[in-house]
């Protein structure tokens, strides 16, 4: 691939993977990292050496090719998808197509364990990759469930009290970096530093939720059917647009528009983030958390266990860990100190006024 998309291809592309809904310079953006950027999610069709053979029309080809054989193994699938088209191509380009279409059609990376290592950064994150021998279906399947850490789902009405973890507070209070990722496998997900990583393609979510609904999917649709029709499960997809646009940057906040607008004009996040609309799923009654409670509450843990800010604190952490007990005890004692002097000044004056007048007593009138 070596000049880049013309409008006919652009439209097939955003057609196929967005179903049409208004281009996403993000995407777009995406897609060209994938196309020509070798260290940019680990994929680069530009090898002069052996990929020549690719172009742009063959990967919505290749999407639908995917989703119709979701239930054969990925050597089978490349070894097929090479001979799929016109002119046959080479069983690397047929692998590294797949690795780009699924890519853009699931936002996973299916070689995430062939990762340079010095590069896997994530904190309690396990890499899942897509297995020669294994289906797209149980790929997806052990990646979703690689999210998921437990098994019991929790209202979000009853998470803990989200108002504390808007992306903002997170900033001023811990210093923390909000990222963009392009991995959905990421999303909410620390590298152990400063940094907390958030999925923020809008676009890609709200195009397939509104496929969903269109193919008249529930929202817990199972794996297996929502791969069918090209798409993540329902829940799963709700579950994240929710976590970003009434978690991190909830529509009613003004630091949180004004933060979130930030990071849009800054490139680093999808401009359909600031774009709140009503969601393709009810979420007012008893709407349930399946897949990112547990990264939620971990959100809630880096604030309850977060960094001194002045020179104070920090010198109380590296006394123990109970820094916050430690420094409301302190403060207490201080209280405690104040008004303990304060008493005893209002007990010497009035021991003073006792004093006065017992030497200069009222005459008694007669």
């Amino acid at each position: 691939m070596d000049r880049k998309l013309n409008d006919a291809e652009k439209r097939g592309i955003v057609e196929e993977f967005l179903k049409g809904n208004e281009e996403s310079a993000a995407f777009i953006s995406l897609y060209s990292d994938l196309c020509y950027v070798s260290n940019d999610f680990y994929v680069n069709i530009n090898d002069r050496h052996e990929l020549v053979d690719l172009s742009h029309s063959q990967v919505p080809e290749a999407s639908r090719f995917i989703k119709s054989h979701a239930l054969i193994s990925r050597r089978k699938l490349q070894a097929d998808l090479s001979k799929h088209f016109d002119k046959p191509i080479s069983l690397r380009g047929a692998d590294t197509l797949t690795t780009m279409t699924v890519q853009l059609m699931l936002m996973l990376d299916p070689n995430a364990k062939s990762r340079d290592p010095g590069t896997s950064t994530m904190k309690h994150h396990d890499a899942v990759s897509w297995e020669a021998d294994e289906t797209l279906v149980s790929f997806v399947e052990r990646a979703l469930n690689s999210i998921r850490e437990t098994t019991s789902p929790r209202s979000a009405n009853n998470l803990r009290d989200n108002n504390l973890i808007k992306a903002w507070k997170l900033r001023d209070r811990l210093g923390i970096r909000i990222c963009s990722t392009d991995n959905i496998a990421e999303h909410l997900l620390s590298d152990g530093k400063e940094n907390i990583f958030v999925f923020h393609h809008a676009s890609f979510l709200k195009s397939q939720l509104k496929r969903a609904k269109a193919e008249g999917l529930q929202l817990r649709t199972n794996l297996a059917d929502s791969l069918k029709a090209g798409i993540l499960p329902p829940q799963f997809l709700l579950e994240t647009l929710h976590s970003i646009q009434d978690v991190l940057f909830p529509y009613q906040d003004h630091s949180s528009k004004v933060f979130l607008k930030g990071l849009v004009r800054g490139s680093k996040f999808d401009s359909e983030c600031m774009n709140y609309e009503l969601y393709e799923y009810d979420v007012s009654t008893d709407f349930k958390y399946i897949y990112w409670q547990d990264r939620i509450e971990n959100l809630h843990s880096l604030l309850d266990q977060r960094r001194g800010r002045n020179r104070l604190e920090r010198a109380f952490e590296r006394l123990g860990t109970q820094a916050n007990a430690f420094v409301i005890a302190i403060f207490a004692l201080i209280i405690s100190i104040v008004v303990g002097i304060i008493s005893i000044a209002l007990s010497a004056a009035q021991l003073y006024i006792s004093l006065m007048a017992w030497k200069h007593p009222v005459p008694q009138n007669s």
